[in-house]
């Protein structure tokens, strides 16, 4: 059916802003300069007098206008009318400012048959409203544009709808309407007889709803994380099946690593930092993050890509050695065939086959490695020999490379990387050449506190939890370098050596891919990355950039990597992760669990598999095993607690030490 009017809510169903809730707007606004200057408050502090003025604005109206809330606003903070006015007027020059076509909207307003009409509730007036849309070229596509704080009118009573019959002379069946909201946009029109169709697209997701929700404690820096997340994850195309990679990339991937990265550029200015080394593999993508972010806050910071893996950096310590230093050949997540026992130490293929050989008993290469194996290859003196050959080669290489890339010329440089442990950066400072400047810093996104890490807390430092410093969240992410890592996958192999070409050392890489990629949308997913970081404004004079952002990074990251959707699972889970030094053993990021994984669980820990991500495991599970796979996943997460928190509730067990706590003073009093 054919309809003489369709009309189109304004607001994030043709036009955004670049923050997530209207009232973030007002937060920015008391960070500039001549807004405080006029109020005297804070930030927080005028957006909260601007919010109450609104309310009271509205007192017995069925709308408001812009005027009189800054009337409400003079008499509040005691201002002069054209200081009055003044306010008013940088309120709309920052709604232009931070105003964008909704990814779409023109195309929406193209198709649309007969008169195209905007119909908004709101307090600006009709010129204000008309200017932004045509800012955003979408005027032009426009009959007319009406606005409620012109009318006294607003859809929500549905009188604005009944103005906008009136004024074309049309009938309700005759007019279609489009909106985000489903009470003034879909429910109103519809009791009033016209068509109406949801546009939803542009309302905040539940990771962006998070960013925005922590608006106040990050003086508005994460509400434009959400502005941004919601422009970006509607401007990349991607099938339906897919959507969930481009909606997680934009909300959750871009927004944490970017902040994490904002985070070290800070750090780096306050320090002296003038270098950033970001570490291979997981430091690609922070490294092209930071390049944007530089750019766009005009940085001048010396940037660099620094190739790389604990598999070399471990094999040139052997050069000074012996194998009973060697642990990190035969340790891994999950148990390692011997074969690449000799291949993790370097050792040509007929090298490990005479080495295999000189066991004491016949073993298959495939054959997973056993203490008695390790005993024999400590003891081996040929074995020892071809390693610590192999290894002063590499070493002499290792040591020109990092040369050439500036660890000896005096300039204070720090490394960058994801973490966890700091066993990379405790193999790399004990390869650095005699002459190379020490490193003055090191930032992790977390820095784990294990027995075989490099625990250096005057130099490492981690930004959402450190538990060598305990600082952040400490204890609230013991598998964070789960979504991390899937996270900042790089599109290349592990470095498996250097080789000399010309005057110049390059990285020998795996391969020039990373093969764990091929049936996985890389392309899309790093798309989508970049496009938030594009979208993400971080003016001086309204962003707060040294905000911290970690508690909204900790409750996004949780929501996702603990309670993700099916369909976030499905995406997602396919990815394929690496779990030991040379990426050779590799695994799906989650898989559904099956009827065998339940048995032994007493006695064994198979429910768990090779399974990095549990709970979208669980969410992959066919219904009829769901229930008994969510109680192993509450069992899994209650085993952290200790034997008293598994069976107890926290503040039941908490009594219980008080009142143990309390015995034990009685008795000491005595």
């Amino acid at each position: 059916m054919s309809h003489q009017v369709h009309s189109f809510d304004v607001f994030d169903t043709l036009l955004t802003r670049v923050v997530g809730s209207p009232t973030a707007v007002f937060l920015l606004l008391g960070r500039t300069a001549e807004v405080a200057a006029i109020t005297g408050c804070g930030a927080e502090e005028f957006a909260r007098v601007r919010i109450a003025a609104e309310r009271r604005s509205r007192r017995g109206r069925p709308e408001t206008t812009l005027t009189r809330i800054y009337d409400e606003i003079a008499v509040s903070l005691g201002l002069d009318e054209p200081s009055a006015r003044r306010l008013q007027e940088l309120e709309v020059q920052l709604e232009h400012r931070l105003s964008r076509a909704v990814p779409g909207a023109v195309d929406l307003l193209k198709s649309a048959g007969g008169r195209r009409v905007a119909v908004s509730d709101m307090y600006l007036p009709t010129d204000v409203v008309r200017s932004l849309l045509a800012q955003s070229g979408l005027e032009d596509l426009l009959d007319d544009v009406v606005v409620s704080a012109d009318h006294g009118l607003t859809k929500s009573d549905g009188h604005l709808f009944h103005h906008l019959l009136t004024h074309f002379d049309v009938s309700a069946r005759d007019v279609r309407h489009t909106g985000d909201n489903l009470g003034s946009d879909v429910r109103v029109p519809r009791l009033l007889g016209l068509r109406a169709e949801h546009a939803g697209a542009a309302s905040l997701n539940r990771y962006e709803q998070a960013w925005d929700d922590a608006r106040y404690e990050t003086g508005g820096l994460s509400a434009l994380v959400a502005g941004a997340s919601r422009l970006a994850r509607l401007s990349v195309e991607a099938p339906a099946e897919l959507r969930p990679i481009v909606d997680v990339a934009t909300s959750v991937a871009a927004p944490i690593l970017s902040a994490y990265v904002l985070w070290v550029l800070n750090n780096a200015q306050r320090e002296g930092i003038r270098r950033l080394y970001f570490v291979a593999r997981d430091g690609e993508i922070l490294y092209l993050i930071a390049q944007r972010l530089c750019a766009q806050l005009g940085l001048d910071l010396d940037l660099r890509y620094l190739y790389g893996s604990r598999s070399v950096y471990h094999r040139a310590g052997q050069a000074t050695r012996g194998l009973d230093e060697a642990s990190w050949a035969w340790k891994a997540m999950y148990r390692v065939p011997v074969g690449q026992v000799f291949q993790r130490l370097g050792l040509t293929p007929e090298e490990a086959n005479a080495a295999r050989e000189r066991l004491p008993r016949p073993t298959a290469p495939d054959e997973l490695v056993e203490q008695w194996m390790i005993d024999a290859i400590i003891a081996d003196t040929v074995l020892a020999e071809d390693v610590r050959r192999h290894a002063v080669e590499l070493h002499d290489l290792l040591h020109d490379y990092l040369r050439q890339e500036g660890f000896c010329d005096g300039v204070p440089y720090a490394l960058v990387d994801t973490g966890w442990s700091g066993r990379i950066v405790k193999a790399l400072t004990e390869n650095l050449p005699p002459d190379a400047t020490p490193i003055s810093r090191v930032w992790f996104f977390g820095y784990m506190k294990r027995l075989d890490g490099h625990q250096d807390p005057s130099v490492v430092k981690g930004y959402l939890f450190d538990e060598v410093a305990e600082t952040g969240h400490v204890g609230d992410f013991d598998e964070a370098y789960g979504p991390l890592e899937t996270f900042t996958v790089a599109n290349h192999g592990v470095t498996v050596g250097f080789r000399r070409d010309g005057d110049r050392v390059e990285p020998v890489l795996a391969s020039p891919t990373n093969p764990t990629l091929d049936e996985w949308p890389w392309d899309l997913y790093r798309e989508a990355v970049f496009r938030f970081v594009d979208e993400w404004v971080l003016d001086a004079d309204i962003a707060q950039l040294r905000a911290d952002l970690r508690p909204a990074v900790a409750a996004v990251l949780g929501d996702f990597w603990l309670r993700p959707t099916r369909a976030e699972a499905q995406a997602w889970g396919r990815y394929v992760y690496e779990d030991d030094i040379l990426a050779s053993s590799r695994n799906l990021l989650a898989t559904p669990i099956e009827l065998r994984d339940f048995l032994h669980k007493t006695t064994r820990r198979t429910y768990e598999g090779k399974r990095l991500w549990l709970p979208a495991s669980v969410a992959l599970t066919p219904a009829y095993l769901r229930p008994p796979a969510k109680f192993g996943l509450w069992v899994n997460q209650r085993r952290r607690l200790g034997r008293v928190g598994f069976f107890l509730p926290k503040r039941v067990a908490h009594r219980l030490k008080l009142a143990q706590l309390g015995l034990q003073t009685r008795r000491h009093g005595r």
